[in-house]
């Protein structure tokens, strides 16, 4: 992040960009099953979520630190990041199995929230607007023209928390929270940001 340091910075963030896409294969998160009920459909989704997360952990840490740290003239590479992950092309499926392909946005999802998050706690808020309306993805179901992030991954879409989050075996039927992808997000966000901001500057960010 230091000056003169642009390109280090972008090969670091592109290897790991890269590395992330390459394990984003339908063959590790296939959006057809077996199940015939949402039900059923919930183990395989606590699963892809918790492999997503592993698949995302170092770019989440990597992209959350840059916006913490850096500026405007650092923010293009995040940004860039970002859009890619947002980038996986669409694949619609029965409905049953909808939650999964809306899944798929997932890694974007959470490098956007850590990347949000961060410029937050850092009082960089002017990296929002570029990150959330400025950054676009055609991957919105109906849709063949590019989005804004804040439309195509607002939580709720992305997680399908009416119909499937709340049916994952890590959910007991009377622990469900009130607003389960945002408290989610929260929960699974805060290593990526651990080594920038403590539990009350995160909890408020």
């Amino acid at each position: 992040l230091r000056p003169g340091q642009r390109i280090e910075l972008f090969d670091q963030i592109n290897t790991a960009t890269a590395r992330t896409l390459d394990r984003l294969t339908a063959e590790r998160y296939p959006i057809y099953t077996n199940a015939q009920t949402i039900q059923e459909l919930a183990p395989e989704m606590e699963r892809q979520l918790a492999d997503y997360n592993t698949d995302t952990d170092v770019l989440a840490a990597l992209a959350a630190t840059a916006s913490f740290h850096g500026s405007r003239d650092t923010d293009a590479v995040i940004l860039r990041a970002v859009h890619r992950l947002a980038g996986r092309p669409r694949s619609l499926t029965n409905i049953i199995q909808m939650p999964l392909e809306r899944a798929r946005r997932y890694p974007a999802l959470r490098v956007a929230t850590c990347v949000g998050v961060a410029a937050v706690a850092a009082g960089r808020e002017d990296l929002l607007v570029p990150l959330l309306v400025g950054t676009s993805s055609s991957t919105l179901e109906n849709s063949d023209d590019d989005v804004p992030l804040v439309w195509c991954l607002y939580p709720a879409r992305v997680l399908e928390t009416d119909a499937t989050i709340v049916h994952m075996p890590q959910y007991q039927r009377n622990q469900v929270p009130r607003w389960p992808a945002s408290r989610f997000l929260r929960t699974i966000c805060r290593d990526a940001l651990a080594d920038v901001t403590d539990e009350s500057e995160y909890t408020k960010a």
